[in-house]
């Protein structure tokens, strides 16, 4: 073993060799020493952080204000005419067949509903139609070759207009619809027939229609077949 003292030695040597010489640290290191350029760096102007901007990328141009755009205002003009006092008019195009002078039955006007534009005056289930007006009182006799119905309405839109009749038999069968064209007028008498009461008695029921919406509905008998002339 090594006595104290040869161990104190070999732990000092190495202790120097550890140590060694100062390197040299290069002319980097010692241009960074200079105190002139350190101070030259210390007063150099740094950017300010709050207005620092990344330049790196191309600054996208800011979008263009948009063009107000007004909208277009269209003004048409609206000519509304008011027909005369019209005449009676079918539509079925057939004269009246001849009727026994029985007055006909007819629906107060205070009853018949009025539609926006329409408003029906008078409507009257009659055997005939003799010098524009019904003739001839329900019920309607089962031999008879045709029912009509007549209709008296006022027009105070800004259109002419139609309406729509139909004629449902005693079985609930519904016949093909009757339009009757209805102008602007303050009064304005139309009618409409069928011919599917011959041979059916029983209890009918006619309606009238706007646009599929009922204005009015009665009910009417057909038959007994009428007696003959003696």
């Amino acid at each position: 073993m090594l006595d104290r003292r040869t161990l104190c030695l070999v732990l000092a040597s190495l202790t120097l060799l550890a140590c060694g010489e100062p390197t040299d640290p290069g002319p980097k290191s010692r241009r960074n020493d200079n105190p002139i350029e350190r101070r030259m760096r210390e007063l150099a102007p740094t950017p300010d952080r709050g207005d620092s901007e990344d330049v790196s990328q191309p600054r996208a141009a800011a979008p263009a204000p948009r063009e107000r755009v007004e909208p277009e205002t269209r003004i048409e003009e609206v000519v509304v005419t008011r027909e005369p006092l019209a005449d009676l008019e079918t539509s079925t195009g057939e004269a009246a067949a001849p009727a026994a002078e029985v007055p006909a039955a007819e629906v107060p006007a205070a009853e018949v509903r009025a539609s926006s534009s329409i408003t029906l005056t008078r409507v009257v289930v009659a055997r005939a139609i003799e010098d524009r007006e019904p003739s001839g009182a329900a019920p309607i006799p089962a031999d008879a070759e045709r029912a009509y119905l007549f209709v008296e309405a006022r027009n105070d839109g800004d259109a002419e207009t139609s309406l729509d009749v139909e004629w449902i038999g005693p079985d609930g069968t519904v016949g093909e619809a009757i339009a009757l064209r209805v102008p602007v007028a303050s009064r304005w008498r139309t009618w409409a027939t069928t011919s599917r009461v011959h041979g059916q008695p029983g209890s009918w029921r006619v309606v009238v229609r706007e646009g599929g919406a009922e204005l009015h509905s009665a009910r009417f008998d057909v038959g007994p077949a009428s007696a003959p002339a003696s």
